[in-house]
């Protein structure tokens, strides 16, 4: 697991290195399933779908533009300074994208209360505004801010389909029957959720093992191979 959470390699042109690091992020180096950031708000108020999508656009607009901004500005700012730095513009950005979630899901800052203005001080944007923006290019951050946020969308919304289908018996439809019967409504515990999340987050770990397994012996191959013969 010695390339879970590291960089990819190094070289060839700056599309080609924001294009694998865009690719690495959504899973094999998903913020939320390989690093666990940003857990609370998944496993204890992504019940439904709808509440997976709300969030979604509420991060959709919230770190773009602070991913440009501290790619910009975040080097000037001491790192002890730049976590403050980061709430309070998430802060200004919570503004328009509080306005946007309810344009298109009205009713839905009061549906997810406190858990919509989480979103503003989610650990992943704190980590990847404050360690990662500051010290690189702005195609490499644009790259990374892109696929933090579409990986950690979409395993959002899979662990809400998946609480939804087991409460419910159906996705984006409160009328079904689940088989689980009453023991479906204890997907509404957060506890629930943060299980969901840990075996997603093991078999993401599994498939890395399995490349870097893959990696090692393509590398050994290939060392056989140039090994100049006595």
């Amino acid at each position: 697991m010695e390339n879970a959470g590291r960089e990819p390699e190094k070289g060839g042109t700056s599309g080609r290195r924001a294009r694998q690091i865009f690719a690495h992020r959504i899973l094999f180096e998903n913020p939320l399933l390989i690093a666990l950031l940003g857990l609370y708000p998944v496993a204890a108020a992504c019940h439904t779908l709808k509440n997976a999508l709300e969030l979604s656009v509420m991060l959709a607009v919230l770190i773009p533009p602070a991913a440009v901004l501290f790619c910009c500005v975040g080097g000037r700012i001491p790192l002890w300074l730049r976590p403050a730095a980061v709430l309070a513009c998430s802060a200004v950005l919570y503004l328009p994208a509080a306005g946007l979630m309810e344009l298109i899901f009205p009713g839905a800052v009061n549906e997810l209360g406190i858990f919509a203005g989480l979103m503003v001080c989610n650990s992943m944007m704190l980590s990847r505004l404050t360690e990662y923006a500051p010290g690189h290019s702005g195609r490499e951050v644009a790259a990374d801010a892109a696929g933090c946020a579409l990986g950690y969308c979409l395993m959002m919304c899979l662990t809400a389909a998946i609480r939804e289908f087991i409460r419910l018996g159906g996705v984006w439809n409160d009328k079904g029957a689940s088989f689980f019967g009453v023991t479906g409504k204890s997907t509404l515990a957060p506890f629930f959720g943060f299980l969901l999340v840990g075996f997603l987050a093991a078999m993401a770990q599994h498939i890395n093992l399995r490349r870097e397994e893959r990696a090692a012996r393509v590398r050994r191959r290939q060392a056989g191979k140039e090994a100049p013969r006595l």
